[in-house]
């Protein structure tokens, strides 16, 4: 997730998400990387529709804050991948023969 704010004359800025996952988190957590006015969290989870509503508070050097909702929507896993191989094979003069994969995009679900 990134996050940014207007720089309006009352940063830095500090930056956690103070709840998320269906519950309250149990201690905030900081961003990944951040800077005076923007932050960035990662390696968050997420799950298929509705998925994780996290709040992100945005805390100004004055103590005023605002909290700012984000959700994080896993897609569905990529199903019904058939594949067919048609493997490497040695031929009759040491020609190419490159092995193939061959797959019917139209079957895919998910993703």
């Amino acid at each position: 997730i990134d996050v940014s704010v207007p720089d309006n004359g009352v940063g830095p800025y500090t930056f956690a998400i103070i709840a998320g996952n269906g519950a309250t988190v149990g201690s905030p957590i900081a961003p990944t990387s951040s800077t005076d006015t923007s932050a960035r969290f990662t390696n968050l989870a997420g799950l298929a529709a509705p998925g994780i509503t996290y709040t992100i508070r945005a805390t100004a050097d004055n103590q005023c804050f605002v909290d700012i909702d984000q959700v994080i929507i896993q897609p569905d896993a990529i199903n019904n991948v058939n594949a067919s191989v048609l493997e490497f094979l040695c031929t009759a003069g040491n020609n190419q023969n490159n092995a193939t994969i061959t797959i019917d995009p139209t079957a895919i679900t998910g993703g």
